[in-house]
């Protein structure tokens, strides 16, 4: 096909919406990457909205699930050799507080609503461990 032959209206706005990954809308109109890139550049498109917002609300509920993992995994192995405990909850801390700063700073809220206040449940459980850290050292 030659590039006369697309309707390139449509793939302008479906570039520019941004809803759509590159891949993605070349694959849906048959065109190439090069043909869809060198058409916004005759014709100047707007630059592409695309928000990652929603990459990052999946990465961010994702990294505290796994963060949540590894937290219910040194609660179940708090041993009189605390010390290697004490490193792996502070790194947990460290990281908890860095998602929560994350996701405050992008204004981004949880897909779901957390079961029973997770984030607060979270530093719960983070404090009792080291509490009890404490005890054992």
């Amino acid at each position: 096909m030659t590039s006369s032959n697309f309707d390139w209206s449509d793939i302008a706005r479906a570039y520019s919406k941004g809803e759509c990954t590159v891949t993605q809308i070349c694959e849906q109109f048959k065109v190439s990457r090069s043909s869809l890139y060198r058409q916004a550049r005759i014709e100047k498109w707007p630059k592409r909205t695309y928000s990652n917002r929603y990459e990052q609300q999946d990465f961010l509920d994702h990294m505290f699930c796994v963060l949540n993992k590894q937290l219910d995994q040194v609660d179940n192995r708090i041993t009189a050799q605390g010390a290697v405990d004490a490193v792996a909850l502070g790194n947990i801390a460290k990281t908890f507080e860095k998602l929560t700063e994350l996701r405050d700073a992008n204004k981004i809220k949880p897909k779901a609503k957390p079961k029973n206040g997770a984030a607060a449940a979270l530093r719960e459980l983070l404090a009792q461990n080291f509490e009890r850290l404490n005890e054992t050292g």
